[in-house]
């Protein structure tokens, strides 16, 4: 029986709560979930703008100084879709309560479709380093550098700011690589 991803990641989002362990004080929280609208523009083809729009849903479960982390992404335009699931583990710390260095390692796999074309998946390693930090507890904001290697291999980058209140918190977001720029906004629930 072959497990599907989707399988896995609800497995993982349904685990979390479950398996629940304290965490101490600081304001950068490694165990959430995670769901948004957004909207991909991929640059240009022979048919026109590469544009699409659509949701994703993430997750990652801290304990001590290590997470593991996935995310889905689904996209659908005119003349272009794309999906795209990564699951990873990394390591954080070393900033105190208020800040968090942080890299981890992850496998991806995308797949695009423009009609017409044949569709095109690729798969490969994804390195991500960055700081998360709240200046007040208010306020999060999120800077990532990160290396993909799909097809091509690319470097890129993702930035990102919450407001927090209570366990929720809502933010924004931009990630760039080559000529694909994503814009989101999303809802975060940190479970501790």
């Amino acid at each position: 029986m072959k497990l599907s991803w989707k399988v896995a990641l609800l497995s993982l989002v349904l685990l979390v709560p479950a398996t629940a362990q304290a965490q101490n004080d600081s304001l950068i929280k490694w165990t959430f979930v995670e769901a948004g609208y957004m909207d991909l523009d991929a640059g240009q083809s022979v048919i026109g703008d590469l544009e699409s729009d659509g949701y994703f849903l993430g997750g990652s479960f801290g304990f001590k100084m290590l997470h593991i982390n996935a995310q889905w992404d689904n996209t659908d335009g005119d003349n272009f879709e794309e999906r795209r699931y990564d699951i990873g583990v990394g390591w954080h710390g070393l900033l105190g309560d208020r800040a968090d260095i942080y890299a981890d390692l992850a496998y991806q796999r995308e797949e695009n479709k423009i009609p017409g074309f044949p569709s095109i998946t690729e798969s490969g390693g994804l390195i991500r380093g960055g700081v998360r930090w709240r200046p007040v507890k208010l306020f999060e904001v999120d800077g990532q550098l990160f290396y993909q290697d799909l097809e091509d291999r690319k470097l890129g980058y993702k930035l990102r700011a919450m407001i927090h209140i209570w366990r929720v918190a809502i933010g924004a977001g931009w990630r760039s690589v080559d000529s694909n720029d994503t814009a989101t906004v999303f809802a975060r629930f940190n479970f501790w």
